[in-house]
């Protein structure tokens, strides 16, 4: 029983004061309200405590979706046991309210806290952490929470920052509880995949603590736009800016793992919270090889790994070596031409044309050619090579037999003299010669013409004299026999999502896949967990695929009616469809959890491999 004024008269958020709930709960005060449903400060008389109520619109209880996300917030909170997530008690059905009793969390919320100015380094590291082991402990059960943001944290003195509110939040099994197209969460803090597909996994909430840091350190969410239309546009078509770009003189270490957490595509972000939990913790990000959109493979256009001998999305072959085509790679801009040589020598050393030295001197007199006469897919890939290194490119076409366009750069002072000094040489011995060959005074008057025609055309092939040649033999890269049966494994993968599940996976074994590092056996059995478990996904996600859910949910309804209209056929034709429905729910909890089972394969590949750079500014 509610106390005092009836539920009709005040409504499910004006509950006054001293009202009681369920004959057991005495409201103390309306603590805030949201769109479907209210939150009460309460003292529980029976055992003197104070709680939270959160009581239900009673119109979104008649939604049986809305309903349903009401009690299945219960059933998450009541199995988690964190310090960091905000206990559940009970459900109450009285009067018509729907009321969920929580543990009551004193202690200001984190977007009270930033009202008052962003937050230091180290405070923002340790609400960090403490909000990824709470998303650790929710992926653990299979529970993605998908709305998280500082209205929903409350900084508690003791026990940091508690998460709340799961209002939306669901089982990696629920995926059939959200309608189809519908975007659940607060876009400002959505990833970008929620926008475009019905279908995420834990790496959205990754993103999400992400934009928490981000704010935090810079006092602001970093997508900002007045519409959902306009942020769905803005978080998918635009890179976050780097918060070192903000906040001048940001640790270098936090700046790359926040970067790392807002990565659009989730396949460059932290596979999981323990990922990212532990880079908050180590300060620094664990390097891993990446993929490239503009080297994409032949066969089923999943990005590329450079230097990695096959596809990482179905196991195709890739050739890396430089290919003859009609394009140039040109340098326009490097910061610094020495450590550009010097990796030069390295990377291509039996290609370059020139020594350390003598490629330094030619990239401080930009543009330079970098390769000339090379495939477009070559050309890429030097391309991000380069811009990897610090250099800026363009790539250029080629034009028939006078070769590519490229430019040659300004001549310098001694340059210039010397280039004089030839032509003077050649134009006065040109004369001579043609004097003492009895010419006529034309064509000694002509000589200095073809003098500068015949430097013209010496130098234009110096200019053009790239720093890279082309390869003579075009030899296969040959890897050894463990990797045959990862290629065939990843060749079985029909469904782009599985095979980006594998890919990543691959990208953080690229180590061991060129060569660079020996094979781990450790880091060998968790890659092949991954490709096993994309494998199992994508064989789940034919099937989910094959029968979209919300016409199988369609059919039911018609059936249904029909059935209550006596049609024996239709019973029928409801039992079929019940028991396919069955099916798919089954087919997306398989999905889920090999979902789960890949990103922590990845997550164990990058800590038994260890690929970590050092931070100046270690914690």
């Amino acid at each position: 029983m509610v106390g005092g004024a009836g539920v009709t008269e005040l409504g499910f958020n004006l509950l006054p004061s001293g009202a009681r709930v369920a004959e057991r709960y005495r409201v103390v005060s309306l603590l805030g309200e949201g769109a479907y449903a209210a939150v009460y400060l309460a003292q529980d008389e029976k055992l003197g405590v104070d709680v939270a109520l959160k009581v239900l619109d009673p119109l979104r209880s008649a939604d049986p979706v809305g309903r349903g996300r009401f009690e299945r917030e219960y059933q998450i909170l009541s199995q988690l046991d964190h310090p960091n997530v905000a206990r559940s008690y009970a459900v109450e059905h009285t009067d018509g309210l729907d009321v969920l009793v929580m543990e009551y969390v004193e202690g200001p919320t984190l977007e009270a806290r930033l009202e008052l100015g962003r937050m230091e380094v180290a405070e923002a590291r340790a609400v960090g952490v403490q909000l990824a082991d709470a998303m650790c402990a929710c992926h653990a059960q299979g529970i993605l929470h998908r709305d998280l943001k500082p209205a929903n944290v409350v900084l508690h003195p003791t026990r940091g920052a508690v998460i709340l509110d799961f209002g939306v939040a669901w089982f990696s099994t629920a995926m059939n509880l959200t309608r189809t197209g519908a975007v659940v969460g607060s876009p400002q803090y959505m990833a970008p995949e929620i926008f475009a597909s019905s279908v995420s996994d834990e790496r959205a909430d990754v993103f999400s603590l992400g934009v928490c840091l981000f704010e935090m350190l810079c006092g602001y969410a970093p997508a900002v736009g007045a519409s959902v239309a306009e942020l769905a546009t803005n978080t998918l078509g635009q890179h976050t800016p780097r918060v070192a770009s903000v906040r001048p003189g940001m640790d270098p270490g936090m700046d790359d793992i926040v970067a790392k957490a807002l990565e659009p595509n989730p396949r460059d972000r932290f596979a999981t919270a323990d990922e990212l939990r532990d880079a908050l913790r180590r300060n620094m990000v664990r390097r891993t090889a990446a993929q490239r959109t503009s080297l994409t493979c032949d066969r089923c256009t999943t990005p590329c790994i450079i230097d990695v001998p096959f596809c990482p999305g179905c196991g195709a072959r890739v050739a890396w070596t430089l290919e003859a085509g009609p394009y140039a790679v040109q340098i326009v801009e490097v910061k610094e031409p020495g450590a550009f040589a010097r990796w030069l020598s390295r990377r291509h050393s039996e290609l370059t044309r020139r020594s350390v030295a003598g490629a330094t001197s030619r990239l401080r007199h930009l543009p330079a050619p970098l390769a000339v006469g090379v495939s477009e897919r070559s050309a890429h890939r030097l391309a991000a090579e380069a811009a990897d290194v610090g250099a800026k490119v363009e790539i250029v076409r080629a034009w028939g037999f006078v070769g590519a366009r490229v430019e040659g750069s300004a001549a310098t002072a001694m340059e210039t003299c010397v280039a004089m000094f030839f032509h003077l040489v050649v134009t006065l011995a040109l004369m001579v010669l043609a004097a003492w060959a009895g010419a006529g005074w034309i064509a000694v008057a002509v000589t200095p013409l073809v003098g500068a025609l015949l430097g013209v055309v010496a130098l234009q092939p110096y200019i053009r004299l790239a720093l890279l040649r082309l390869p003579r033999a075009q030899v296969e890269d040959e890897r050894a026999d463990w990797t045959g049966p990862l290629r065939a494994s990843l060749g079985t993968l029909e469904k782009p999502r599985a095979r980006a599940l594998a890919a990543a996976a691959v990208t953080r074994a690229s180590s061991m896949l060129t060569g660079a590092r020996a094979p781990s056996a450790e880091a060998q059995a968790a890659l092949f967990d991954a490709v096993d478990a994309a494998k199992r996904a994508d064989i789940h996600l034919r099937l989910l695929m094959a029968r979209p859910r919300s016409r199988l949910a369609a059919e039911l309804v018609v059936a249904q009616r029909q059935a209550e209209g006596g049609s024996a056929e239709a019973r029928l034709r409801v039992n079929a469809l019940e028991e396919e429905k069955e099916r798919l729910l089954a087919a997306s909890i398989a999905h889920d959890l090999e979902t789960r089972r890949a990103l922590a394969a990845c997550t164990e590949i990058s800590a038994v491999l260890d690929l970590v750079a050092p931070s100046p500014h270690p914690v």
